[in-house]
């Protein structure tokens, strides 16, 4: 049996359990099943699959009834949030301690202390040099190329597309 009460197995799993202890007879067994019988089995199955779509609307509609999910799970909803509003209050205090810290003489000093000893240790990175005027004209310059060459191939792409003018005149009228 499922969750639901309903026989997940075969039909004459089915049949065993509800007629007894033998199945029904059916066109396997030579026998032709008669109009009743087979209607009372749709009948059956039609009132079975009936209770499953029932069940699985009650399933749908309390699952967007925000107001039912909020009684029964309000004790949770209110400890992520205050879980998050701690969390949030707690960076806070961290990041304007950190501040605070930051700002005191000894911790400058041991920023400007690790900055020499930086300096000392890689002094290529020490001054790394700057793009002179003529690189960065040039890069402007092939940018604004590149756009104008992109523009000019979306707009070729997109006539191409589109029907022409003329073309569409002279079959309306």
């Amino acid at each position: 049996m499922g969750p639901t009460g309903i026989d997940m197995r075969g039909s004459e799993d089915r049949d065993m359990i509800e007629g007894g202890d033998t199945p029904r007879a059916s066109a396997q067994d030579g026998q032709e099943r008669r109009p009743e019988v087979l209607e009372r089995e749709v009948e059956e199955i039609r009132d079975n699959i009936s209770g499953i779509v029932g069940e699985l609307d009650r399933r749908r509609q309390e699952l967007v009834d925000w107001r039912l999910q909020l009684r029964k799970h309000g004790v949770l909803i209110a400890a992520v949030g205050a879980s998050c509003v701690v969390g949030f209050g707690l960076t806070v205090a961290v990041g304007s301690a950190r501040r605070r810290r930051r700002k005191q003489p000894f911790a400058k000093a041991r920023r400007l202390r690790d900055a020499v000893e930086r300096m000392i240790e890689h002094p290529e990175l020490v001054a790394r040099p700057h793009p002179s005027i003529g690189r960065k004209a040039l890069s402007a310059i092939v940018t604004v190329v590149a756009s104008a060459l992109a523009k000019t191939v979306i707009r070729r792409i997109l006539d191409a597309t589109e029907p022409e003018p003329a073309l569409l005149m002279s079959s309306t009228e």
